[in-house]
């Protein structure tokens, strides 16, 4: 999804936290796509950001501004007005729980549901096809005060339908139904939770786009709803109808199989329309979508099927990115599959390529990871290895050639953990100290150390070309774009120096596309850069950005 990102003149930091709203013990964040809750320690919720459909549970507080149409990372260059649209939201976390004695929180793009401490499930925001369980297709702004459902052990949501995995292992799932992935036999929406399982004997579930997966307790898999690419794997062929009388349909299963369509299977994922299975012997079978060759069976067409055997055995990890995917064998060995446009699958070709190889293109990793378009592996020496596109120096080697191979020699040595962002990449070394290289600060197409005292803890690489450094003696300093005071110095000046503490007593930090939010030691939540939605919870909106950390209202100093 491309992100909107605009310039307009910033509004006054916080200064000062306020004390009668502070409250302790933040456990947990969960953000949706333009809004933030938070799960607390004793059980509480509460969420702030937009509010559009009423997912907040609460009432808005303010009004944001969002421009329309822009996709660029900064429109100071695109000419001409910029349109917007207003939409509700809150800029500050509540001062009081929303929903008491939660025990996990599930966001979507615009709906929140709670798995209650009694096993009940509570659902609010977007309801145009049901899937808040609470009889209505009427968009709900605080959480229901009793259970839709109760008796549950997991949750699932998907693009607009809800399931629930039960604690006798029976499935149930309500809201949009066209493609079938309720699995309920039924060609309407459910508007309520069913009273009766549509399967039983199951142990997890994962809810794609438009269908639904359990893994069964024998480990077999079962899918069904949208069948477009064949992402069910068992080549259901009957058609669903978006409404009675329509003549044309969609490929679907609109009740579970009567049996598994894969067995000996340790975990599911379902995607947007594929889906993998990672099984109990270590092999790895995919299918649906096939669009680069992504899913190792030899083609570029979609499979409806599981394949009859692994595609990949002996594998411990897997990173995929958009069009190509990368295994990490249990034998530290490095093998990669799918789009090859830049060398990122590392065979020395840019084409694509349908199957894993049958050799490793390196040895010796212990760790992968798959960027944009370039593949980069830690070696068991604490070195560093990247191939694929380099236009940006991203792959460290003193060049903006593409490497269709991995390099012979490792680009930095003593490296304990790596971040790879669009364009760049980071290394936390050994000895505590930084190096980055690419379209990043220091800016450089080799590796360079940051201007860090020694001393490093972890790294967060953020969307828009910056990073943050949590520090030994617990402070946060960050470098790179500032065009939203992400780096919180102050300022909206870029910089390849860190050169001040910008927050001190911090445990932990992450870094979004343009803001920063840090997990002080207290359990306070301290945020700065881009709260075009109220994001950084301080009281905005702030357009411009918060330049300097703000205290998150409602959470301890």
């Amino acid at each position: 999804m491309a992100l909107v990102r605009w310039v307009a003149l910033a509004a006054p930091c916080l200064k000062s936290p306020r004390t009668s709203e502070v409250v302790t013990g933040v456990k947990s964040i969960a953000a949706g796509g333009d809004y933030t809750c938070a799960l607390m320690d004793t059980g509480g919720m509460r969420c702030w950001g937009a509010n559009a459909a009423g997912q907040l549970g609460q009432n808005s507080d303010s009004t944001c501004t969002r421009a329309v149409g822009v996709t660029t990372v900064s429109c100071t260059t695109c000419g001409g007005s910029i349109a917007t649209t207003t939409v509700p939201c809150t800029v500050k976390p509540p001062t009081s729980d929303l929903l008491a004695s939660v025990k996990a929180i599930a966001t979507g793009g615009a709906q929140t549901c709670a798995l209650m401490s009694t096993g009940g499930v509570r659902c609010w925001g977007s309801n145009l096809y049901g899937q808040l369980g609470d009889g209505t297709t009427t968009n709900r702004s605080t959480p229901p005060t009793s259970d839709v459902l109760t008796g549950v052990q997991a949750i699932a949501t998907g693009g607009v339908h809800t399931c629930a995995l039960m604690e006798t292992g029976g499935v149930r799932c309500w809201g949009y139904d066209y493609y079938g992935q309720l699995g309920d036999g039924a060609p309407t929406s459910g508007w309520t939770p069913p009273t009766s399982d549509v399967l039983t004997g199951v142990k997890a579930i994962s809810a794609g786009c438009s269908h639904t997966c359990a893994l069964m307790d024998t480990g077999g898999v079962r899918c069904w709803g949208d069948n477009r690419s064949g992402q069910l794997g068992d080549a259901a062929t009957a058609t669903c109808y978006e409404f009675l009388g329509a003549t044309t349909g969609t490929p679907c299963r609109s009740t579970p199989p009567a049996s598994d369509m894969l067995t000996g299977v340790k975990a599911i994922s379902a995607g947007c329309r594929n889906t993998c299975a990672l099984m109990e012997s270590g092999g790895v079978r995919c299918w649906g979508d096939n669009s680069y060759g992504q899913l190792g069976d030899g083609t570029t067409t979609d499979s409806s099927t599981p394949p009859v055997s692994d595609v990949l055995t002996g594998v411990q990890a897997i990173s995929t990115n958009t069009t190509h995917t990368c295994a990490l064998m249990e034998t530290g060995g490095v093998r990669c599959w799918g789009g090859n446009h830049y060398g990122q699958l590392g065979d020395g070709t840019t084409t694509n390529f349908s199957a894993p190889p049958a050799g490793d293109v390196l040895t010796g990793a212990l760790a992968i990871a798959a960027g944009g378009d370039f593949t980069c592996a830690l070696t068991n020496n604490g070195g560093m290895r990247c191939w694929g596109d380099n236009y940006a120096g991203q792959l460290g080697d003193g060049t903006t050639t593409n490497r269709s191979v991995p390099p012979t020699n490792d680009v930095l040595t003593g490296v304990k953990a790596i971040a790879a962002g669009g364009y760049g990449a980071c290394a936390l070394m050994e000895a505590g100290d930084v190096q980055c290289w690419g379209s990043v600060a220091p800016w450089g197409k080799v590796p360079t150390a940051v201007d860090l005292p020694s001393g490093v803890k972890a790294i967060a690489a953020g969307g828009n070309r910056f990073n943050c450094a949590l520090m030994s003696n617990d402070a946060v300093r960050c470098w790179g774009y500032d065009t939203h005071g992400q780096l919180g110095d102050g300022s909206t000046t870029s910089g390849s120096t860190p050169t001040n503490d910008v927050l001190a007593g911090v445990q932990a930090i992450a870094a979004g596309a343009d803001h920063t939010c840090a997990l002080t030691n207290t359990g306070g939540v301290r945020c700065w850069g881009d709260d075009t939605y109220g994001q950084l919870g301080d009281g905005g909106p702030a357009q411009g950005g918060r330049f300097s950390p703000v205290q998150a209202v409602g959470t301890c100093d």
